[in-house]
């Protein structure tokens, strides 16, 4: 299979043709939120999801469900998630975020995970970026 270059996505049946990087854009802005929990919902309320950065330590590999809160201090890198929404589980109280994983929907909760809210673990809380509510992604010559 020939190597992907901007111009082109190859699949095995086809070549798709992708637009150049240079005329795709989007109008709006982009926020990095500050670790608060209730500036965090409100993003996710008026914007939907949110994107963070995290560091992974090596139980969540082996998360299959409940609330997610690291049991060891091994950490085996970083990854990047979507925050997707967030409750208080009915047994224990205890609030959480509800993330995506782009791993696949066999891992976690058919693909998410709940995790501990409102502790910074792992530096999930720190890192949120979103673009604005009004943002419009498209051809730059559409967005002018």
């Amino acid at each position: 299979m020939p190597g992907c270059n901007d111009d082109a996505l190859f699949s095995d049946k086809k070549i798709l043709t992708t637009p150049l990087r240079s005329q795709v854009g989007f109008t709006g802005t982009v926020f990095h939120y500050p670790f608060d929990v209730d500036t965090i919902k409100n993003a996710i309320m008026t914007g939907g999801p949110v994107e963070t950065a995290m560091t992974v330590y090596a139980d969540f590999e082996d998360y299959t469900e409940g609330i997610y809160n690291a049991t060891t201090d091994e950490v085996i890198g970083g990854h990047a998630v979507r925050i997707v929404g967030w409750g208080t589980d009915e047994e224990s109280g205890v609030e959480f975020w509800k993330v995506a994983n782009s791993w696949n929907i066999f891992w976690g909760e058919k693909g998410f995970i709940r995790i501990v809210s409102g502790i910074n673990l792992g530096g999930l809380e720190q890192n949120i970026v979103a673009s604005s509510a009004d943002a419009v992604w498209g051809y730059m010559k559409d967005l002018q």
